[in-house]
């Protein structure tokens, strides 16, 4: 059985991604006259033009809580906001369109030809792949895909009759498990197992850079995840400096690319797509770490995240993350760095101990490469003089000196002094006192 009227779309978008939804809605304007693209705006309803066929949705129009949608924007993974938002919006659109099948497509979705009719019952999901990379060094490699869903997270189709099964989904995704953990892989892959589920084999749907290699017949829908439209030969800064995909290869993907290239120039997006944004704070992976962190340590520090993500300036949230990450002995290492540092495992692994031991050679590695990580300068460590006693001592310092305490001692060292000026150190944070803590080793008292 198939179903009779044209299906209602629905996509999920972040700021800065409207261009995409803009393209999207095109495309299927051109292939599903009339058809209507709901699309929900996670990180609020923007001030732009919206076309026609697109509805916009806000969280608490489909019945997102303030606490899911701190988590969703402040420490939720784009990928995963997603993967637990779909869901709940599929529940409210099949509970307002009169028995309507909903198609979900995420912003990245190029359509290039009518879809094919899915069942009318049940839910369609989408492989990824249908096979395994072969062993040739070019990424994706197969141990690429094993960290990917099984099914394709950027389709599914649901009948009239899927509300039941989507409702089971959505109410197994805890607010507390997506702050600090993230949405599995498998949840998104367990709806197999619910009831009248189809999965579909059209080599057309779903072609992307992690299947591309093996479908070369027409292409229905190309998804375009990682997509950098200043360097669309690429395809995917996914693929990693070996690339499997190569678009001076497929004359039938450069077809598509140079088709949505035209799309999101139109809607006026020639770069790539921004991160979220609060005021001019960048919602980045170190800020997600650091929000993460702190609420897996407190889970009713929610609350206060909900306050912070309330000044739209994004002022209250910066100065939170500009704060001294809560057990540093460093007081130069703010929540921020530490969330670098946390989100990044080989940053973790070359600074096991950043609050601590190895405090001065994270400050150090941050200053070296703040460009290349795009640090704010706020959150940016003063760096070490060479000569820090020299330089506290200097008296005719041309900066305006402020009132406080200059703490200069073995702050990291393992014997007596050290844990003597440790204990000075959480006096003077404890007391509220206005001071810099300066870290000093034995090679910096050597006479050079």
């Amino acid at each position: 059985m198939t179903v009779p009227t044209t299906p209602v779309f629905a996509t999920i978008f972040r700021a800065g991604e409207l261009p995409l939804v803009v393209a999207l809605a095109a495309d299927l304007g051109r292939h599903h006259p009339g058809t209507q693209i709901h699309a929900l705006a996670l990180d609020g309803s923007p001030e732009a033009l919206i076309p026609s066929n697109v509805t916009l949705v806000t969280p608490r129009e489909i019945g997102i809580s303030e606490t899911r949608s701190v988590v969703l924007r402040l420490m939720a993974d784009p990928a995963d906001a997603r993967m637990a938002t779909a869901p709940t919006l599929l529940l409210h659109l099949l509970a307002t369109s009169g028995g309507t099948q909903v198609i979900y497509l995420t912003p990245d979705t190029v359509v290039m030809a009518p879809l094919p009719r899915m069942p009318a019952q049940g839910i369609t999901l989408l492989p990824r792949a249908t096979h395994a990379p072969i062993d040739d060094g070019l990424t994706p490699e197969a141990h690429d895909l094993l960290g990917m869903t099984m099914f394709d997270d950027g389709f599914l189709a649901a009948g009239p009759d899927a509300s039941v099964s989507l409702a089971e989904v959505a109410i197994g995704i805890d607010d507390l498990a997506l702050a600090t953990e993230g949405v599995a892989g498998r949840v998104w892959d367990l709806m197999v197992t619910r009831p009248s589920v189809t999965v579909a084999d059209d080599p057309a749907l779903g072609v992307a850079y992690w299947n591309a290699v093996g479908r070369n017949g027409p292409i229905i829908t190309l998804r375009l995840p990682g997509f950098d439209p200043g360097v669309p030969y690429l395809l995917s800064h996914h693929q990693g400096l070996r690339p499997r995909v190569l678009l001076s290869e497929r004359p039938d993907l450069r077809a598509v690319v140079a088709h949505r290239l035209e799309g999101m120039a139109e809607a006026g997006m020639i770069q790539p797509t921004t991160e979220p944004r609060i005021g001019s704070l960048v919602i980045d992976d170190a800020v997600r770490s650091a929000c993460r962190q702190a609420v897996h340590a407190d889970p009713a520090f929610v609350a206060e995240l909900l306050e912070l993500a309330g000044d739209s300036t994004g002022e209250s949230l910066m100065a939170w993350l500009a704060e001294t990450a809560p057990g540093s002995r460093e007081s130069r290492i703010p929540r921020y760095l530490l969330g670098i540092w946390r989100s990044d495992p080989y940053t973790a692994a070359a600074f096991p101990n950043p609050t601590d031991d190895h405090s001065e050679h994270l400050i150090r590695w941050v200053r070296a490469s703040s460009e290349v990580l795009r640090v704010p300068a706020r959150f940016l460590p003063r760096p070490t003089s060479a000569s820090p006693i020299a330089a506290a001592a200097a008296p005719n310092a041309a900066t305006e000196l402020l009132p406080g305490v200059n703490l200069i001692g073995f702050l990291r060292a393992g014997f007596g002094i050290g844990e003597a000026t440790r204990l000075l150190h959480e006096a003077l944070i404890a007391g509220e006192v206005p001071h810099s803590a300066i870290s000093v080793s034995h090679d910096d008292l050597e006479d050079k």
